[in-house]
């Protein structure tokens, strides 16, 4: 009985679409359904991506990455996924190191897991890092500058990290600030001030002058000559 309703949750699925051993743990044992799906694994109508982690074998070859992986297996348990600091420091040109393994972030415990030869890490963080900034891009420019930290980020750096952002992206860097530590959020603070400076003596430039005008790194405005 585990078997027949193991392959008709499989049939059923979109071709290429993961599932996880959770999935389908309700329709058995845990020992019956995992060996149900060892016999299916070496019979070649499922392939194994990940402990715990598989997609029914189609015709199509397709591929995944270790991001699409490691989210299904996280959402398996409930967890959430973000995009580790560093490699978003990366992206952002602040930093050139990438990740010895690759590592995402994880409001479950930490852990490890393979994609084939490939180690995987889901490092744990608090919620405050992780949730309250939210997975969108203003959170990770927030991740990515915590990441680098107090001793080594420079104000050229938190300056490109934060200074990307539309209106609406600005306002939610302001509900942020106060899930952010001390020394980055009194930057980003400063940062608004510095924004708000500019935006009053734009009106009184001359159309096109504004393109001279340049953002400080220390709590000025340099107005470009009239004249």
């Amino acid at each position: 009985m585990c078997t027949y309703l193991i392959r008709n949750y499989i049939v059923k699925l979109r071709s290429g679409e993961l599932f996880t051993t959770r999935d389908v743990l309700k329709m058995g044992s845990r020992g019956a359904v995992d060996q149900c799906l060892y016999r299916m694994v070496n019979a070649g109508s499922i392939v194994r991506l990940a402990r715990g982690v598989f997609v029914r074998q189609d015709f199509t070859n397709q591929e995944y990455s270790i991001e699409e992986i490691a989210r299904v297996k996280a959402d398996a348990f409930g967890k959430q996924l973000l995009e580790h600091g560093n490699d978003i420091a990366v992206k952002l040109g602040l930093k050139r190191d990438q990740n010895e393994i690759p590592t995402f972030y994880t409001n479950g415990s930490t852990s490890y897991f393979h994609i084939g030869d490939t180690k995987i890490k889901m490092h744990r963080i608090a919620s405050r890092k992780g949730i309250c900034t939210g997975d969108n891009t203003v959170g990770n420019a927030i991740r990515a500058l915590w990441h680098i930290g107090k001793k080594l980020v420079t104000p050229e750096q938190i300056d490109l990290g934060m200074y990307r952002f539309n209106r609406n992206q600005s306002t939610w860097v302001n509900e942020c600030i106060r899930w952010m530590p001390e020394w980055l959020s009194s930057r980003c603070l400063a940062g608004r001030c510095e924004s708000r400076a500019l935006l009053t003596v734009l009106p009184e430039v001359k159309p096109l002058a504004w393109q001279g005008i340049r953002i400080p790194q220390h709590g000025y405005v340099q107005i470009p000559d009239r004249h």
